[in-house]
């Protein structure tokens, strides 16, 4: 199969409403690098940034999390300027050999808190915008406590929420069972944690996730092969730049 795999760029609640675009062609003051062969052989790039968010609303902010009025202000910025593409139409499209328009980006949330009913939801159906929340399953409807560097108490989505949420048009993707480092453990203890809460969703929601946010956004190639198996979409983390999607797992 295909290799699938996609940086996020992490949000958070700066005056700024969304941070200036990075160029995904070179690094500012670099020049551009010649494509790869792999690159080149695979045909036109397909990149599309990824704005990933944690948290909406929270008393206490964090690099991943934003005041309502922040997020309000983003949206409206994408309003004028982008289009949110869901991840479901963006996968459609590049397994048909297609390119995504040049504005096009995808907004994700990871953890599965249950703040983004009242927080965010609400803005992103004002603004006719859809977005995909990663879940950690073994926590669904309990606090984020798991987290010890944590400096807030957040609860989870429960399960009937979770079922409210994809009712609506919201996409659910995996998380992890647990939200653990996947890369310091073996090929057994990754499958567990990854087709595992691939398994809960399928069970819960009756229908198989498409993508999975490695927790903490780290991989190596034994997680992006276990991954394979039951994904068709992986997400890492970046401070800047989009991965093209035809060559990077």
């Amino acid at each position: 199969g295909q290799e699938l795999a996609l940086a996020s760029l992490h949000l958070g609640s700066g005056k700024s409403p969304l941070p200036e675009p990075v160029s995904v062609e070179e690094d500012e003051g670099d020049p551009a690098e010649e494509p790869s062969e792999r690159e080149a052989a695979a045909g036109p790039a397909f990149r599309l940034p990824v704005l990933a968010y944690h948290l909406v609303g929270e008393a206490v902010q964090d690099a991943w999390s934003v005041s309502r009025e922040a997020f309000e202000a983003q949206l409206d910025w994408l309003s004028a300027r982008a289009r949110v593409l869901p991840l479901a139409a963006a996968l459609e499209l590049f397994e048909s050999g297609g390119v995504p328009p040049e504005d096009a980006v995808t907004i994700t949330f990871d953890d599965g808190y249950a703040s983004f009913l009242d927080h965010a939801a609400p803005s992103l159906r004002r603004h006719g915008m859809s977005a995909t929340l990663f879940l950690i399953t073994r926590f669904m409807g309990e606090t984020n406590e798991w987290n010890s560097r944590a400096k807030y108490i957040a609860r989870h989505l429960s399960w009937d929420q979770a079922r409210t949420l994809a009712a609506e048009g919201f996409e659910l993707g995996a998380h992890g069972r647990t939200h653990q480092a996947l890369v310091k453990f073996d090929k057994q203890r990754i499958k567990a944690e990854l087709h595992g809460s691939a398994n809960d969703i399928r069970d819960q929601l009756g229908r198989d996730p498409a993508s999975v946010a490695y927790p903490y956004g780290t991989c190596d190639k034994i997680v992006v092969k276990v991954a394979k198996k039951r994904f068709r979409l992986g997400f890492t983390s970046a401070t800047k730049g989009v991965r093209d999607w035809r060559v990077d797992p």
